[in-house]
């Protein structure tokens, strides 16, 4: 199930997490475009953050009998933005700059 968002915000995702690894890998097969955190036992699928899409996330994780740890959903940022679009990025700590 491909769960890429349209073109809204860059970087929305919904993050995964799970108890057990076999739970990740379970997860990670039903959504092609997933980034899969094996040692944070977590998977984050891009997403536009919409509820119709949310639903269809627990939908098939429900249907695959899969139930994660937590749901949390992520919106895009301006610096997920810029990086989209090939700009520079802002690592964000008081001393940093931008980075091209």
């Amino acid at each position: 199930m491909e769960m890429t968002a349209p073109s809204h915000t860059p970087g929305g995702r919904i993050r995964l997490r799970f108890a057990a690894p076999e739970q990740l890998d379970s997860a990670a097969a039903l959504f092609g475009s997933a980034h899969p955190d094996r040692e944070g036992l977590a998977l984050a699928i891009p997403s536009d953050g919409s509820l119709p899409v949310l639903r269809a996330v627990i939908a098939a994780l429900d249907e695959a009998g899969i139930a994660p740890e937590t749901i949390t959903a992520h919106s895009g940022e301006l610096d997920d933005v810029f990086a989209a679009l090939g700009g520079p990025s802002w690592s964000g700590d008081q001393d940093s700059h931008w980075e091209y």
